[in-house]
């Protein structure tokens, strides 16, 4: 009894009332598995994709936050679909570089690029549920338009990466999804960070006001279609998820837009940089997701991006 009036007191002094402290929740959840063990993915995720579009959560969540974290990424892909706002900025730089008395010269490049995208007046409807060892829930949905859905779903994925030529190990790259839903019960806002270099990256996820702890390195996905020789795709040790949007913000950064606008600034930033040239794009894609495949732990996406479009 003194426990439990110390703990209300403690509460109350601390600004959180004791039915505010109950309505909190806790959005993960321990998922344990062999260290050999793998998952084993549906068919449905590899087949035609027309007709449907399939999202997939972070590891570790709760099934039903889980499930609606799959939704908004599902409707994420429908977005694309429906066409989405790209901008993008391209810098050349002149590094110059003294190593060992010696001046050295070599180019760099740095590229910022943002999508917007927005869903609203539509509804969806489940078709498959596969939930994962891993705490991961895969779902596709078919979605139509109908003006009496008032539900919204909006946000904005960014890319950023830092190149040296020839020079591989000196690449930095960012990727962020940051979306809200009024749609939903549970999963108002998510925000998925990616960021780090050829060695090593860094996950930060956050549901709602939550930030999520997120175990790298120990995820496999067996291979399918099985017995096909693919293309080396996006590494999967890190989620399916991570993978999916890795391969989706690298196609789209080097995909060649129309309307590009390119600007040579002869801008000097020091005695050691000075730019070269300047590409901003402004325009709006389409992007279809024509199939997909796994082998290796490696995950493959057919992206297809359909341009300039009004």
């Amino acid at each position: 009894m003194k426990f439990f009036k110390f703990f209300s007191c403690a509460l109350l002094l601390s600004g959180v009332t004791l039915s505010e402290a109950q309505e909190r929740r806790t959005y993960s959840q321990v998922h344990e598995w062999r260290s050999d063990y793998q998952e084993d993915l549906p068919e449905w995720l590899f087949g035609c994709q027309d007709s449907f579009f399939w999202g997939v959560s972070d590891p570790y969540l709760v099934p039903d936050v889980a499930r609606e974290q799959a939704l908004q990424r599902a409707l994420f892909l429908y977005a694309l679909r429906e066409g989405v706002e790209v901008r993008m900025l391209q810098d050349y730089f002149l590094v110059t570089e003294t190593d060992y008395g010696i001046d050295k010269q070599s180019n760099k490049l740095m590229l910022l690029f943002s999508l917007n995208f927005k869903v609203e007046g539509v509804v969806y409807e489940v078709l498959h549920q596969h939930n994962s060892r891993y705490g991961e829930v895969y779902v596709a949905i078919t979605v139509r338009k109908d003006t009496s859905g008032t539900g919204c779903l909006s946000g904005v994925s960014e890319f950023m990466q830092v190149v040296k030529e020839n020079d591989k190990f000196d690449t930095g790259y960012r990727i962020l999804l940051n979306m809200k839903a009024s749609m939903f019960d549970v999963v108002d806002s998510t925000f998925f960070l990616n960021s780090g270099n050829v060695d090593v990256c860094r996950i930060v996820s956050r549901i709602n006001d939550e930030f999520l702890y997120f175990p790298k390195d120990c995820y496999r996905y067996r291979g399918y279609p099985p017995g096909e020789d693919q293309e080396k795709g996006r590494c999967m040790q890190n989620s399916f998820w991570c993978a999916q949007l890795e391969s989706l913000l690298f196609v789209l950064s080097e995909h060649v837009f129309d309307a590009i606008n390119v600007k040579n600034t002869g801008e000097i930033y020091g005695s050691q940089i000075k730019e070269l040239k300047r590409e901003v794009v402004k325009d709006c894609v389409r992007v279809f997701m024509d199939g997909c495949y796994v082998r290796d732990n490696r995950l493959g996406i057919d992206w297809r991006v359909v341009g300039s479009f009004n």
